[in-house]
């Protein structure tokens, strides 16, 4: 607006910095009609049009090297753009996932997302999910009718249904939050699919989340729902559910549900909805994992001090593969369902058992297990090894290796 003689430094300088970028200048006083469009309301301001015709507006100091960063970085983010309110109420009709930022230019946090969110957009392609930007001081109507009231606020929408982002804000924590989101291991039933959940059979379980998108819980509880789902992948007849009690009002008020979110578990040796179990606990991951593995019958059998021993001075007829835990211990309820699979993988060649450090303290003592879980292999009665891995491929591995080798210098020595 008026003279761009204060831009002849940067406009000089810009073309040696920004090889691949046309630069250009507009003037507000005879295009107006487009700046208002562009929503542009100081002066200077700089902006790129992206290749694929995205829009978006640096918001940082009006010095070259901010201003080249925010071009380099912008122009490679050609999923990311700034919305209007008719695109974003276009959007909202479209099928596909929208990562949306809600913010205020003047917001320090909101300052520092938005790098990050430019580069989280280039791990995804428009197919997958796409990314977009809504100025609160500009947009401020929108933002009060979309109850908005903090910044930055982020949000995923998938047409009517909505996730809020409560990960770490930056490039990873984003990446992490998608990815997480898009191979979901959650089932998504509903007024068609819920005839799943009415003929459950015995053979399995099903733990469900009744809940609403406006519910604050609700949508804190999403992220740990889906870590659970997830980390239950590998046991098959274990079902992690969820149903939209706003989508599917009539089936949520005809299973009585009356608060957001409610949990409830249909165990094994039950069919359909005849048998179920209200979780009231917390919602974080370990303490839902610890309640829940106690529905599900282990394949490990848990020996008490006087078991333990006697296996040991009797001689083992099988190695011996021994989880110490304790009930208490977060690392050990998340390791359980890796041991475990390596219970079933083992099956046969070596016996996999728990000890409750807890309640067998002298044992425990004994043995100098100080630290849970500790994973020691019992080879025979004098020979053991600890065992530090903690997948289930690098445990199965090492054991086998160990086994191996010991079977191995057994038949050499007897040779």
């Amino acid at each position: 607006m008026g003279s761009a003689t204060d831009l002849n430094l940067q406009l000089k300088r810009l073309p040696s910095v920004l090889t691949n970028t046309n630069i250009g200048l507009v003037h507000c006083g005879k295009s107006s009609h487009l700046c208002s469009e562009l929503h542009i309301s100081t002066y200077p301001v700089w902006g790129v049009l992206k290749v694929g015709g995205a829009f978006e507006l640096h918001h940082g100091r009006d010095v070259l090297h901010e201003i080249s960063a925010f071009a380099r970085d912008s122009v490679r983010s050609v999923n990311l753009r700034a919305l209007s309110p008719k695109e974003f109420e276009e959007m909202r009709k479209e099928d596909g996932l929208w990562f949306v930022d809600w913010y205020a230019p003047w917001c320090p946090p909101c300052k520092k997302l938005l790098p990050e969110l430019r580069r989280a957009s280039q791990h995804f392609g428009k197919d997958k999910v796409q990314f977009g930007t809504i100025d609160c001081t500009l947009h401020r109507s929108l933002c009060s009718k979309e109850g908005i009231t903090a910044y930055p606020t982020t949000i995923l929408y998938n047409r009517s249904k909505i996730e809020h982002f409560h990960g770490v804000p930056n490039e990873d924590g984003i990446v992490s939050f998608l990815d997480d989101l898009l191979n979901s291991k959650v089932i998504s039933l509903d007024d068609s699919t819920f005839v799943r959940l009415m003929r459950k059979p015995k053979d399995e379980l099903w733990f469900v989340d009744y809940f609403a998108p406006w519910c604050g819980p609700c949508q804190k509880l999403s992220l740990q729902w889906r870590k659970l789902a997830q980390e239950l992948v590998d046991l098959a007849q274990v079902k992690i559910a969820q149903i939209d009690c706003v989508a599917n009002a009539a089936l949520c008020q005809a299973q009585n549900i009356k608060a957001y979110p409610t949990l409830r578990l249909y165990p094994f040796d039950s069919k359909g909805l005849n048998s179920v179990v209200i979780y009231n606990g917390n919602w974080e991951l370990v303490t839902l994992k610890r309640w829940l593995l106690h529905f599900i019958p282990s394949p490990v059998k848990e020996l008490r001090e006087t078991d333990f021993e006697e296996k040991i001075q009797n001689g083992l007829d099988k190695p011996l593969l021994v989880d110490f835990f304790a009930p208490w211990c977060d690392h050990c309820v998340h390791f359980e369902t890796v041991f475990r699979k390596v219970a079933k993988e083992f099956e046969g060649y070596i016996n996999c058992v728990q000890v409750n450090c807890q309640t067998e303290k002298p044992l425990c003592r004994n043995l100098q297990i100080d630290a849970y879980p500790t994973v020691m292999l019992y080879i025979s009665n004098i020979k053991r090894y600890e065992i530090s891995a903690r997948n289930v491929e690098d445990i199965i591995r090492k054991v086998t290796l160990l086994v191996d080798h010991y079977s191995q210098k057994q038949g050499h020595d007897e040779f």
